[in-house]
């Protein structure tokens, strides 16, 4: 994703505490979605800025988890 597109997801968490919102790509491996998540949680992006204690992921419970591909994908919410 490009810098444009992390600052708008940064945005809507902020403009929407508590609330999940589904990451735009899936990934491969929980692993692989966990080593993202916690780089930006712990600032590896200058363009996503969110609070990083209040930064959560899961994967998506209220879709298919795994799609036709085999990828997973997931949410994210910013606590407060």
């Amino acid at each position: 994703m490009d810098d444009r597109r992390y600052e708008e997801l940064a945005r809507r968490l902020a403009d929407y505490p508590g609330r999940w919102v589904a990451w735009p790509e899936p990934f491969g491996t929980r692993a692989e979605a966990d080593a993202l998540f916690e780089s930006l949680r712990d600032g590896g992006l200058e363009s996503f800025k969110v609070d990083s204690a209040a930064l959560r992921w899961r994967i998506d419970e209220f879709t298919t988890i795994v799609d036709e591909r085999g990828l997973i994908w997931m949410e994210v919410s910013c606590a407060w």
